[in-house]
Order: C-alpha cells, then structure tokens, then sequence
C-alpha cells in the first residue's frame, strides 16, 4: 500500500514528464514482486497475487492518467499559441489597411483617445463610415469570425430602459447582457 501512495503521489505532486517516471514504476512492481514472491507473503499466494495485481493495475491507471493530463495540457497550450498567432496576424492585416482620414478632435481629447491596439480597428470602422468600403467591411467581418470578437446580435440583450453608462469617442455606452452577464455595448 504505502508503494501505490508513493507512485500516486509521484504522478501528481512531481512536475516531470509521464515517461520520467516509468523507471520508478517498474523498479515499484519489480520490488513488490521480490518481497512477495521471493521473500515470501504470510497473506497466502492466492491473496498475495490479488494484491499485485491490483497494485499493476493502480499503477498502470496512473500512469495513463498522468499521460492524459499532459496531453491535454499540450493541447491546450497548443490552442492558446494558436489563438495569438491569430490575434497577432488579425493586428497585422488591421495595421496594414490604409487610412485617409484624420482624427477628429475630440478623439485627440485625453478623456477620449482610443487605445493603441485598437487604432487600426477604428481606422476600419471610420473608412467604413466614410467611404462605404464593402470591401473594407467584409475584410473585418472575416476577421471578427475568425477572432471569434464579432458576435451575432441576437446574444446581446438590452432592455427598452437601458442604462446610460457614459460616452467616449466612438459613442454612447449603455447596461446590457451577454449570455445572462451584465455588459457595457457602445
């Protein structure tokens, strides 16, 4: 028993890979087989084979768990990284459009100037308004899906008496709800 705790917590306590911790697995069944086997168990050889058995079998579980675990975690990771490759390219294609426009200045104002990420957004949204580029429009519907940032209208619910929250640059900004959460929608 006290073997089995010391695999199990090595699984989980231990930061190291799966495949690190085969050696201890092995030299656990090789030297409860020993002092069982070969030493000799008062428990009876019947019982005595049950209880290796279940210790293969604890261990054998453990160690695929420990494996899962990682394999996820990766997956996750993986996701991640892919998800800012995406951002970052996403940001890269925004940087990149051409603006004609100036800023107005209440945007130059301090209370309203818009963050330096989402600069090029606003280049779009204002070249957009200006022009009634379809294609400027289409380019950031494809990326708002592929961003995952353009929802569908439907999601966001606000109410006939919404709150007024404030205004900035951009517009007027009220109380609503997304997915039962509270939201501010400019």
């Amino acid at each position: 028993l006290i073997t089995a705790n010391v695999i199990v917590t090595a699984h989980i306590a231990v930061p190291i890979r799966w495949r690190s911790l085969v050696f201890l697995e092995v030299a656990t069944l090789v030297i409860n087989a020993f002092c069982a086997f070969v030493l000799g168990s008062s428990e009876g050889l019947h019982r005595t084979m049950l209880n290796y058995f279940c210790l293969c079998v604890l261990v054998f579980m453990t160690a695929v768990g420990k494996r899962n675990t990682e394999s996820a975690e990766r997956e996750l990771f993986r996701r991640l990284l892919s998800e800012k490759v995406k951002r970052t390219k996403a940001e890269f294609a925004l940087s990149r459009i051409p603006s004609d426009r100036a800023l107005p200045p209440e945007v130059q104002d301090l209370q309203s100037v818009t963050l330096p990420s989402t600069c090029p957004t606003d280049q779009v949204f204002q070249s957009i308004a200006g022009e009634g580029c379809a294609q400027c429009l289409e380019k950031l519907v494809e990326i708002g899906h592929r961003e995952q940032w353009l929802i569908d209208a439907k999601e966001v619910c606000t109410q006939t008496g919404a709150r007024f929250l404030g205004h900035g640059g951009m517009g007027m900004v009220i109380s609503a709800s997304f997915h039962g959460s509270p939201v501010a929608v400019k």
